[in-house]
């Protein structure tokens, strides 16, 4: 269920306590299983996303190999700023998602070491 981390070779104390409170408490275990269980599904999404989101950027890629094919060099300057454009909105609107699995990872440790106090 949870993986004990090694730190300079000695077991992380703080795991090895959450551990025994996993054992001892069923709704802290069933918290962590919900937990475990979010993140199988999460990736799903994620992994759904990072699909698209490699086809956005092969799409833009091979969009910009053409724009540079264009001779008409006021053209190719607007089409180019319209892309930048495009792409800032695209940027804007989706979460960086190493970010969000970060902030996951940050909550999940706070509430270790909060329920160790």
């Amino acid at each position: 269920m949870l993986a004990v981390f090694k730190s300079r070779g000695k077991t992380n104390l703080v795991s090895e306590l959450y551990q025994e409170l996993l054992e001892k408490d069923p709704e802290l275990r069933k918290l962590e299983e919900n937990k475990d269980e979010f993140n199988k599904g999460h990736q799903n999404y994620l992994n759904a996303f990072e699909g698209y989101d490699g086809k956005s950027r092969e799409y833009y890629r091979d969009v910009n190999s053409f724009v540079k094919a264009i001779k008409d060099s006021i053209l190719s300057n607007k089409i180019e700023l319209l892309l930048l454009h495009m792409k800032k909105n695209i940027s804007i609107s989706y979460p960086n998602i190493e970010v969000c699995r970060m902030n996951s990872q940050s909550i999940h440790r706070q509430l270790k070491i909060v329920l160790l106090y």
